[in-house]
């Protein structure tokens, strides 16, 4: 049996069995598409730890002179079926990357401040700065958090004698 069929028919990852037989991921990858032959003890260490169901024979024999570095096949030439580990096309998760960033990029849907905040905000003034694109809060010159905000305006609305602001993560002021 291949090393490839042997990873899929258990469901390892290459990184996985890589750390069993002490090699890195990359070795394995080279030994599954065949640009590298593993040395005589990787090959026992993959017989041992496949319960003899990957061994010497199953790997092709060592090439006697490397002249040249492999030349990689592109999408289009390599027909070989993708292993369920690999990125195939990486045009494909490259589009996909620049539609994910793009989609982080646009305001989410309800992305501005909650009633609560927006309502803390207006009662601390001029007190208060915000940035929403960075999305943080400065209260007298210093970076605060939300909760702080509501709870700076719940003094104040206390002791103006009106009724704090309930807000997640804020503990009712006592009188």
């Amino acid at each position: 049996m291949k090393l490839a069929e042997y990873l899929i028919k258990t469901r390892m990852r290459p990184s996985e069995f890589a750390k069993l037989i002490g090699v890195t991921r990359m070795s394995i990858h080279r030994y599954i598409t065949e640009d590298r032959v593993p040395e005589p003890h990787i090959i026992s260490r993959i017989a041992r730890v496949t319960r003899g169901n990957v061994t010497a024979g199953d790997f092709p024999p060592p090439k006697k002179s490397v002249t040249s570095l492999p030349v990689k096949a592109s999408p289009e030439q390599d027909n070989r079926k993708p292993y369920p580990w690999e990125r195939r096309n990486s045009y494909c998760f490259d589009e996909a990357d620049r539609r994910l960033r793009r989609m982080m990029q646009q305001p989410r849907e309800g992305d501005g401040l909650s009633p609560p905040l927006k309502h803390a905000i207006l009662v601390l003034g001029e007190r208060v700065e915000t940035d929403l694109n960075k999305r943080h809060f400065r209260l007298d010159h210093r970076i605060v958090d939300a909760r702080e905000i509501v709870r700076q305006a719940n003094r104040v609305l206390v002791k103006k004698g009106q009724s704090p602001i309930s807000y997640p993560g804020v503990n009712p002021i006592d009188n």
